[in-house]
């Protein structure tokens, strides 16, 4: 589906009506079809639910999301223009004031399903000028702001559907850009057609009044399109830090393990990992499998390492496992758990807790794998699935296969609780009903 009218979105100040001024003029200049539309300020939380009959804020925090009241002012105006779009017959492109167009992007198609990202945020409009050449749709993860996008009415609908279905109202971020709360496909277009200019702007919803300078990558056509080389240079470029790549090779694996124990992202998942490093496994799973907002992962690591790590892996382990979860789909999500497993796994034995998933990648050592074994199998529900990582690993120091050791002898141990399903690198069981 084409593109069709964009709504700029602004609040009644002088500054925001200035700056949507502005993005109005790059509209008429490269012949975009608008309508100005006029958002919200100044509702409190109150207000906001009493307006909507929604709860406001994240679920079981609501109170610590205060704070964050005009991001809801700011999202229920995008709500707004959704229900434009959604009864309507074509689709719309949402304009944040201070989204400047730099080409004619009527051209391009968005889908239903999709989110089609338009571009970046610089410091100045004057930055970049679109660079004419052929346009690509990248598949995206994340997107660093709502500023500018299209989405079809159908997809406009299905958000409404899902904001009336939970009753909650969260910022827009959460919902169709830095976070992907209903697993849209998010799209960019490179090179992109509107800039986000915020360099010399006032914020409405950031606390110190000034926009995050970040963006989570940057494409050849933009790059070619700087007229300020280091136009980029002072920007943050948002993505996973990972130093190590030892879990990739499993997602295919993990993939039929949870289809074939009927594991399924939109159920409400609870997940125990016990040894994290940087939180590579740790993000698939935020990112594949925790949709639903009762979905939770706890996270065991003390970040000490072992002998198996040099210094350079261990020095920023937990600064980039912290990193890496506060770019995640779902950072609320994450309880992290720092401490030994001998220590922690059996206060989740007081406390109760119960999981669907526990993942053992924590010491290689064959006392310290039986005992996250035991603990674990206590603490995983019936039908539940437990995964060993590196069975066949051998020790560089000691020369044997300690983790083989462990899980053989649980294996044997067990085997009325222990229903092998998967072989290999990884070994997996599910437990029996």
């Amino acid at each position: 589906m084409k593109l069709g009218k964009a709504y700029i979105l602004y609040i009644d100040t002088e500054k925001s009506t200035e700056y949507a001024k502005e993005c109005e003029a790059s509209c008429v200049k490269y012949g975009v079809e608008h309508e100005m539309f006029e958002g919200f300020m100044g509702l409190t939380i109150e207000d906001l639910a009493e307006k909507t009959g929604w709860k406001i804020g994240r679920e079981g925090i609501e109170e610590n999301d205060r704070q964050y009241v005009k991001e809801y002012n700011a999202a229920l105006g995008h709500i707004e223009i959704w229900r434009k779009i959604a009864a309507g017959t074509e689709a719309g492109i949402v304009l944040e004031h201070d989204a400047i167009v730099k080409g004619d992007y009527t051209h391009l198609e968005v889908h239903d399903g999709q989110i089609l990202h338009l571009g970046p945020r610089l410091d100045y409009a004057s930055d970049y000028e679109f660079p004419g050449r052929a346009d690509e749709y990248l598949s995206i993860r994340r997107h660093e702001g709502a500023h500018a996008y299209a989405l079809t009415p159908n997809t406009a609908r299905l958000l409404l559907d899902k904001i009336e279905e939970e009753k909650r109202l969260l910022p827009t971020e959460a919902l169709i850009s830095v976070r992907n709360r209903y697993n849209l496909e998010f799209l960019e277009i490179d090179p992109p057609y509107v800039v986000c200019a915020i360099g010399d702007r006032e914020s409405f919803t950031h606390h110190d009044a000034v926009t995050d300078k970040q963006n989570f990558r940057h494409h050849p056509g933009l790059l070619a399109g700087l007229t300020r080389p280091d136009a980029l240079a002072k920007y943050r470029l948002m993505d996973y830090k990972f130093g190590e790549d030892w879990f990739s090779g499993n997602i295919e694996n993990w993939q039929k393990i949870f289809a074939e124990t009927n594991k399924k992202n939109g159920d409400p998942l609870r997940i125990l990992e016990i040894g994290c490093f940087e939180g590579r496994a740790t993000t698939w799973l935020l990112d594949n499998m925790m949709d639903h907002p009762k979905s939770v992962i706890f996270c065991i690591d003390t970040f000490r390492g072992s002998h198996e790590h040099n210094p350079s892996q261990v020095g920023e382990m937990e600064q980039k496992f912290q990193f890496n979860m506060g770019v995640s789909r779902w950072p609320e999500k994450v309880r992290l758990l720092k401490g030994d497993s001998r220590f922690v796994l059996p206060a989740l034995c007081r406390d109760s807790q119960a999981f669907d998933i526990v993942y053992v990648d924590g010491s290689h050592a064959t006392l310290d794998v039986v005992n996250d074994g035991i603990y674990s199998l206590h603490l995983l529900k019936p039908g539940g699935v437990l995964i060993f990582d590196d069975y066949n690993w051998t020790d560089p120091v000691f020369g044997n296969q300690p983790v083989k050791k462990a899980v053989d002898f649980l294996d044997q141990s067990y085997p009325k609780y222990m229903k092998r399903i998967h072989d290999g690198w990884q070994r997996a069981y599910q437990k029996a009903p």
